[in-house]
Parts: structure tokens; C-alpha cells; sequence
């Protein structure tokens, strides 16, 4: 009974020892270790990641498994010993990695916009990874990396320094960075007077030449906005001199940039006004076919352009993406210009108008389709006005009909006439005599041109007619809208010298014989 017992513990004895030797063994598998999972950063460990401030950088990690089994891997967050910089996105959620394998990780980390200059500092990312069958054995892992930061706006360059570059000579007390700023204030203040005073005047009869009044209003109009300009450009500089903190360095040259578009516009429209006029001026004296009716069409042309660019550069200031609005931008243009059209077909015409210059506002016009004689009001951009000469009606008239219509220009921008008075005189009249007397009525009116601008009156014989000699005399009044009245003050002159030298008028007359039957047999 003994020796059974004996052999039974001595079972369970080898049966427990058989049991224990896997754990034991040199392939024995146990729990995951910190050193199981090897993160390495990429750029590698000697480099310094430098982000500019505003701007973000992307740093990957790459996890590698060295253990036996899958492991799941996890980013939990990563933290600086310096303020300035976070994690603005990580494109990995927890992943498992098996055996063997590798993951690499996407940490996004963006430098905060008013971030102060660091040379050095430390991120370290922290991981965690554990076996999925023992959850509750979750490992913690950090990978340090060196960053810096590069702000646009730091100063630390630029300090107690004259005009940011030469280190400041004065002894003490003068040697403070508040007195480096004054003078560099001063300094830009002599630029400023140099440039807008001195340079400009210079410059300016290299583009506009033998035109005094011009340079004098391109000066007068252009001083003193360039003037504020690089005053404002040197009141920034002297921040940077004077050490102020990167959030007010960024803070006023967003201001400043801002002053700088719309200064900047100022003075381009003001010298694009200035240019406008003169153009007109000199293309007015030179061929006569440019006037001032043409200037709203330039200045619209100026204020489009201009205020296109003002708003495109103050967006661009302010950090907006232009590809996105210009993109908007154009579909919202051909929206328009197919809803609107007919509109834009009929401003277009307007240009055409304003460009070819087939009249001026009072000029007297003939257009096809209409039996009447119009004086031109106004020449606008979509509707052209008119007035009917014979009973004063008003007509507005689309541009696209006018440019479409033969246009008869009768006075051609001048005010002078051409009349013609047709006279019949009886056959066996002095026609010498009748063409002298016509000439002499013509000559002696008031509002013939006789100064030599115009073709002087002139008469000639004009044909033969039925019942009378037709003579011709005509030439030009002075002005086209009492030509009427002239004309009808012309014919009663040569009436009453007709009358007074004995000179008949004719007028038709017919011969008729009267034959009876009786008579033409008396013949026969």
C-alpha cells in the first residue's frame, strides 16, 4: 500500500516537472518588452527639423516589431519644452503590426504664427504598444527629436542695430536700442523726403517729355502718398530695431501691408489719371479724333484693372489662397455673362463706339432705318442719347442697333454746313448776269463762312431743264442747326435781285395747239 502511494506522488512530481520545462526552455515565448518595438524619425537623429513660423512640417516615424507575435501600436501625443509649436494632425489611428513588419507614422507640426525665434528645442512623441491578448500589459515608448523655429518677424538680427545693419557706434547712455531706432527713424525720413521731392522729379520727364504741367501734376499728385509709404516701410524697420515681440512685428506689418496696397493703388491711379490726360491732351492736338467725351471709358478701364489687382494683393495680405478665388471668380464671370448677355453685348458696342469715334455728343447724324435727322446728346457705355432736330424728341437708342446701322455724320464735328440753292431761270435770260446776282445774295448774308476755314461760296450753271436753266449756288453756314433759316433768307435775296434787275424766274409752262378735223382736210 506504501509503495503505491510512493509511486503516485512520484507521478505527479515528474508530471509537474514535464510541465514546467516550456518555461524553462532557451524558445520559451514570454510577455513583449519596452525594447521589442523600435521607433525611428525620420530626418535622421543628427538633423534639426527647422520650421518657419506659420508653416508646418510633416515628421514620420517608423515603427518597426521585433517581437513574436502582432503588436498594436499607437501615437498617443507629442510635447515640446518650449511653447511656439503643436501637433496639427497625425494621419494614423492605432494599427497592428505584425511580426517582423514596419509602420511608418505621419505627424504633422506646425510652428503657431507669432511664435518667438528658438534655436533648439526638444519634441519628444510618445507610442504605446501592447499584445492583443494581454491588453492590460501596455508598454510606453518616447522618441525625442530636435526642432527650431524661424520667425519672419524676429528682430533679434535686426537689434539695437542703425537701420538694421550697422551695430549702433554711440557711447552710453546713447547706446540703447531706443536711440538705434530713432535714427533709423530719421534716416528713412530722409529717404522718404529724397525720393517723393528730389527722385521723382528726376524720373518723371524720362517718361512724360516737354510737358511742365504734367511733371508738376504727376509731383503734386504723387508726393505725398509716397511719402507716407516709405515712412510707414521705415516706422516697421524700426520695430525690428527697437527689439518689440514677434506677435507686434507681425501684428504692424500686416497693418503696413495692408497701407501699403492701398498706398500703392492711390498713387497708381493718381499717375494713370495724370498719363489719361495727358494722352487725350496731345492725341487732341495732334488728330483731333480723341477729346474729353473718351476719359470715362479710360477711367473705367482704370478703375477695373486697378481695383482688381487692390483687392487680389489685400487678399494675398490677409493669407488668402488667390487660386481659389480667381477659380471662383471665373465661374461667377461666365455665370454673369450668360445671364447677362444681351447687356454686355450692348456695353460692348459701347466701347466700339467710344473707341472708333464715328461721332461726338453734337454732332448731327443720319442713321439707317430712320427718315429723321438727329443731334448727338450723350455716347454712354450701354444707351446712346439723341435729339430729333426738326421737333426736339429725345431717343435713346441701344448701342448694339447704333453700331450695327450706316451712320451719315452730316457736320463731322464741326458746326459749319453745306447748303445748295437751285435757281430756274427763263430760257433767254442773262445767265451771267442771273449766276452773278445768286453768287452776290449767297456772299452778302452774315452767316455764310467767308474766313477761309470753310470752301467759299460758288456758283455754277446746272442744267437744262424742261422749262427753265437750272444754276446752282451754295456754300457753307456757320452753323448747321439755322441752316433752315439761312437757306429760306438766301432764296429771298435772289428773289428781290431777280425782281429788281428784271431777271424772270420760270416756272412750267406748256404749248398746246388745238387742231380741228375740218382744218386738216382744208390742208389736205
Amino acid at each position: 500500500m506504501r509503495a503505491v502511494r510512493t509511486a503516485l506522488v512520484l507521478a505527479i512530481v515528474i508530471a509537474s516537472m514535464a510541465a514546467m520545462v516550456p518555461l524553462f526552455s532557451d524558445d520559451a515565448v514570454g510577455l513583449p518588452s519596452d525594447a521589442d518595438v523600435v521607433f525611428r524619425v525620420s530626418p535622421g537623429s543628427g538633423d534639426v527639423i527647422d520650421i518657419r513660423v506659420g508653416d508646418s512640417r510633416v515628421v514620420y516615424i517608423t515603427a518597426s516589431n521585433n517581437y513574436t507575435d502582432a503588436l498594436v501600436v499607437e501615437f498617443i501625443n507629442v510635447t515640446f519644452n518650449h511653447a511656439g509649436m503643436y501637433c496639427s494632425g497625425v494621419d494614423s489611428e492605432p494599427v497592428m503590426i505584425a511580426s517582423g513588419e514596419t509602420h511608418i507614422f505621419s505627424i504633422t507640426i506646425t510652428a503657431e504664427r507669432y511664435a518667438a525665434s528658438i534655436d533648439t528645442m526638444t519634441a519628444v512623441f510618445n507610442f504605446s504598444f501592447f499584445d492583443p491578448s494581454d491588453e492590460s500589459d501596455v508598454h510606453h515608448v518616447t522618441v525625442e527629436k530636435s526642432m527650431s523655429i524661424r520667425s519672419r518677424m524676429a528682430s533679434e538680427n535686426e537689434y539695437n542695430r542703425i537701420m538694421g545693419i550697422w551695430n549702433n557706434p554711440f557711447p552710453s547712455p546713447f547706446d540703447t536700442a531706443v536711440y538705434a531706432a530713432a535714427v533709423t527713424f530719421a534716416v528713412w525720413f530722409v529717404i522718404a523726403l529724397f525720393v517723393s521731392s528730389i527722385l521723382v522729379p528726376l524720373i518723371v520727364p524720362f517718361f512724360i517729355k516737354d510737358d511742365k504741367k504734367e511733371h508738376r501734376d504727376i509731383k503734386k499728385r504723387v508726393w505725398m502718398p509716397l511719402f507716407v509709404l516709405i515712412m510707414l516701410f521705415g516706422l516697421t524697420e524700426c520695430m525690428n530695431v527697437i527689439g518689440a515681440g514677434e506677435y507686434i512685428i507681425t501684428l504692424a506689418n500686416g497693418v503696413a501691408g495692408i497701407a501699403y496696397v492701398l498706398l500703392g493703388a492711390l498713387i497708381a491711379w493718381r499717375v494713370y489719371v495724370t498719363v489719361c490726360e495727358a494722352f487725350i491732351r496731345h492725341a487732341s492736338e495732334n488728330n483731333g479724333r480723341v477729346d474729353r467725351s473718351v476719359m470715362p471709358l479710360l477711367l473705367m478701364i482704370g478703375k477695373i484693372v486697378i481695383g482688381m489687382v487692390t483687392f487680389g494683393a489685400m487678399l494675398a495680405v490677409l493669407g488668402f489662397n488667390l487660386m481659389i478665388i480667381v477659380t471662383g471668380a471665373g465661374v461667377i464671370g461666365i455665370a454673369i455673362s450668360l445671364g447677362a448677355q444681351s447687356t454686355l453685348s450692348q456695353f460692348f458696342s459701347g466701347l466700339t463706339l467710344l473707341i472708333n469715334r464715328p461721332f461726338r455728343p453734337g454732332d448731327i447724324v443720319m442713321i439707317d432705318g430712320r427718315n429723321d435727322i438727329l443731334k448727338v446728346i450723350k455716347v454712354g457705355f450701354v444707351m446712346s442719347t439723341f435729339k430729333n432736330w426738326s421737333n426736339s424728341e429725345v431717343i435713346t437708342m441701344p448701342n448694339g442697333k447704333v453700331v450695327s446701322s450706316t451712320i451719315i455724320n452730316v457736320t463731322t464735328g464741326a458746326k459749319t454746313y453745306r447748303i445748295s440753292v437751285d435757281i430756274g431761270v427763263a430760257y433767254g435770260t442773262d445767265v451771267e448776269k442771273a449766276k452773278r446776282l445768286a453768287l452776290e445774295a449767297m456772299t452778302e448774308h452774315p452767316r455764310i463762312v467767308k474766313d477761309g476755314s470753310e470752301e467759299n461760296p460758288k456758283v455754277r450753271f446746272q442744267a437744262f431743264g424742261e422749262s427753265a436753266v437750272m444754276i446752282r449756288v451754295s456754300g457753307y453756314v456757320d452753323d448747321f442747326e439755322d441752316n433752315g433759316s439761312i437757306t429760306a433768307e438766301i432764296r429771298e435775296s435772289i428773289y428781290r435781285k431777280y425782281n429788281e434787275n428784271g431777271i424772270e424766274i420760270a416756272f412750267p409752262q406748256m404749248d398746246v395747239r388745238i387742231r380741228s378735223r375740218e382744218h386738216d382736210e382744208k390742208k389736205e
